[in-house]
């Protein structure tokens, strides 16, 4: 039997997120559930008591963690040192949003990862990445947000007056630009969202015990839970170990930032992937998918 830590960040919808430990809930699982700290008192509350009986379920301290900020990162590193300072017994830890769910039985999800028990799973591309060479930017500048104003610093034009960019590009071209990383390490970006075994979640914890101003380095990457996790371990030794697969279903085909939230209509989709994730799910606009799926991977 494969252990599992799940590591679940939410931020709202408390009935789909109970609904979500109810469904992954099976032998040998735990359950380790961060709720942002913006999140309205009484849906944590709601999920609190629900949940908090269980004697698999932990809850993270809160903190804040809007989208595409460093909160992001620290909520699931959280969740990375409790199960390692608890002892639990676990194989593989994998992160999830509230708005996830599983297409397969949780008996499908062990033999995947039974299969690939000496392998961790992450998607992960060299920067810089042809296919989108805006990534680059998002590590290489400090990204600051004041109100509606974004700032990549210290990028050219990075001001919405035309008198302020002339007066600020000369300068701009003079600043030498680096990666936030330490010098023997290489940027790589990919998917927020993985499935680590349990080699490479004690690595992560025991480099960033040495390594003290690692995750602070992140602090203005612009979406880092895209480049914290692949650049830690595509450049650790246990990069021959890492698989550039991450289990998850996601729709980017409408090319937004966010990816499409799945219907009942998507359920084939669903069924005929290989994926044994999908997101996202939003049960306000469509909780019929939930119940077709539960009818079949039950």
């Amino acid at each position: 039997m494969v252990k599992i830590a799940y590591i679940i960040l939410a931020y709202n919808l408390p009935d789909q997120l109970v609904r979500l430990v109810n469904q992954l809930d099976y032998k040998g699982v735990n359950f380790y559930i961060h709720v942002d700290k913006r999140a309205k008192p009484e849906d944590f509350d709601h999920v609190y008591s629900h949940l908090s009986c269980r004697p698999n379920v932990f809850f993270l301290r809160r903190l804040s963690t809007p989208r595409g900020k460093i909160g992001c990162v620290k909520a699931m590193l959280a969740g990375i040192n409790q199960i390692v300072e608890s002892n639990v017994d676990f194989d593989f830890a994998i992160n999830l949003s509230g708005q996830d769910y599983p297409i397969k039985s949780n008996q499908q999800i062990q033999d995947a990862l039974q299969r690939g028990r000496q392998n961790s799973f992450m998607k992960y591309y060299s920067i810089p990445y042809k296919n989108h060479p805006q990534m680059e930017e998002w590590i290489l500048y400090r990204h600051y947000d004041f109100a509606r104003w974004h700032i990549s610093f210290p990028k050219a034009n990075m001001f919405e007056s035309p008198i302020l960019n002339r007066l600020w590009n000369p300068l701009a071209a003079r600043i030498k630009v680096r990666y936030p990383l330490p010098p023997e390490m290489d940027p790589y970006y990919g998917s927020a969202y993985w499935c680590l075994n349990r080699e490479a979640v004690m690595y992560v914890n025991n480099f960033l015990k040495k390594q003290k101003d690692y995750v602070k380095r992140f602090s203005h990457v612009q979406f880092p839970d895209e480049f914290f996790f692949q650049t830690t371990l595509v450049n650790s030794p246990l990069k021959d170990n890492i698989v550039n697969e991450n289990f998850r279903h996601i729709d980017f085909s409408a090319k937004k930032a966010h990816p499409k939230v799945i219907i009942s209509d998507d359920l084939q989709t669903l069924l005929s992937s290989t994926k044994l994730f999908a997101r996202k799910f939003d049960m306000t606009c469509d909780y019929h998918i939930l119940d077709l799926l539960d009818e079949r991977i039950s």
